[in-house]
């Protein structure tokens, strides 16, 4: 089924990106905190993923703690070389270097496995800022304390 086809079937009720609207998809980010970018994937690929998922076998850090129907994996680039393809493909990589700047990297890849009955995860931040005023700064660098972030 080609692109064409999936519209006449299928409507996103969100709004979506185009694959290669940079400043479209960093403004959906902004705003929405994601972009939804139909069509990054074409069938065969998304079939090759499938079978990749299907083969991994958890060890280490993997797993899921909440739910025997969701499956985590973790750096699943280094377990087989089809989710390197994923990893810097045109138009996604440029929306990450406009978001987070050109020197961003991937520090891991993980793939989620949600079986039949799962309901989805609570909405979740994986890192919070929090303000701190330059006088702590100022106090710490006044006892000689390196802490730099």
């Amino acid at each position: 089924m080609n692109a064409s086809t999936l519209s006449e079937v299928f409507s996103y009720r969100q709004k979506t990106c185009d694959l290669f609207d940079t400043a479209g998809a960093v403004e959906a980010v902004r705003e929405d905190g994601f972009a939804l970018i139909p069509g990054v994937l074409g069938e065969s690929e998304m079939a090759a993923a499938r079978e990749a998922l299907d083969r991994l076998q958890p060890f280490g850090l993997d797993g899921s703690s909440w739910s025997e129907l969701n499956k985590h994996f973790k750096c699943v680039f280094n377990r087989d070389r089809l989710w390197l393809s994923y990893a810097d493909r045109p138009g996604i990589i440029e929306l990450a270097e406009a978001l987070m700047g050109s020197d961003c990297h991937i520090i891991g890849m993980t793939a989620w496995k949600s079986g039949p009955g799962y309901d989805g995860w609570r909405v979740h931040v994986d890192q919070v800022f929090v303000p701190v005023p330059e006088s702590v700064f100022a106090v710490s660098a006044a006892l000689g304390e390196d802490r730099t972030f």
